[in-house]
């Protein structure tokens, strides 16, 4: 209701003093955005703040334009825009969550948790991050998911490498042991590796390859 009746003067305004209205001090002050307030992320600067909206009025203000202003900073996923009150801007803003650190052709990136790259990777600090080596082809959005698939199944087990190579997945652990699993049947490799654990456990083998059909190799 408060929004309509604003719209209501805005109108009667620009029709008062026609198609120079905007940029009246008067009826700029009026339709002013006073107040930002960021929530989900520090990494913004007071001065990308001021630059994002510089253009930018309470009344007209859009979701969808200021995510595409907000989008040019590489650790930002989406935002959303919430208006409580009269010239108050509130920003939710997702970030981006880092997964790991690809290495490829001797070039270094930063992926997310769904796969997809991390455009300016200077907001975070990759010494926390997985190392996923690729031998020979491009990363793919399912090596992530089945990355973290790996991951979330045998959460006892601390992984601190990975390697993709072919139609494979190794799996380096921080204590040294190497888990092998199938790219393409990630789902089959898995579940062989939950019984072969239950059953017999990893502890005294150094190396575990579970993609094949009826057999687990292990060496000691």
């Amino acid at each position: 209701m408060k929004k309509a009746f604003i719209v209501a003067i805005w109108l009667t305004l620009c029709g008062i003093f026609g198609y120079y209205a905007p940029a009246l001090p008067l009826i700029k002050d009026f339709v002013a955005i006073k107040e930002v307030r960021i929530k989900g992320t520090d990494k913004l600067k007071e001065e990308d703040i001021k630059d994002i909206f510089k253009n930018e009025n309470w009344l007209f203000v859009s979701e969808k334009r200021l995510e595409n202003k907000f989008k040019r900073f590489g650790f930002i996923d989406s935002i959303r825009l919430n208006k409580p009150s009269y010239g108050i801007v509130d920003i939710t803003v997702k970030e981006k969550i880092p997964y790991g650190v690809v290495k490829f052709k001797n070039k270094n990136f930063i992926v997310d948790d769904r796969g997809y790259i991390i455009k300016d990777p200077s907001y975070y600090d990759v010494s926390d991050l997985k190392l996923i080596n690729l031998e020979d082809s491009e990363i793919e959005r399912t090596d992530i998911s089945n990355l973290k698939l790996i991951e979330d199944r045998f959460k006892d087990i601390k992984f601190k490498e990975f390697v993709i190579k072919k139609s494979s997945i190794y799996c380096i652990t921080e204590d040294g042991k190497l888990l092998v699993f199938s790219r393409e049947n990630i789902e089959d490799s898995i579940k062989k590796a939950q019984i072969f654990m239950s059953k017999v456990g990893i502890r005294d083998y150094s190396y575990i390859n579970f993609t094949f059909d009826i057999m687990v190799i292990t060496k000691k």
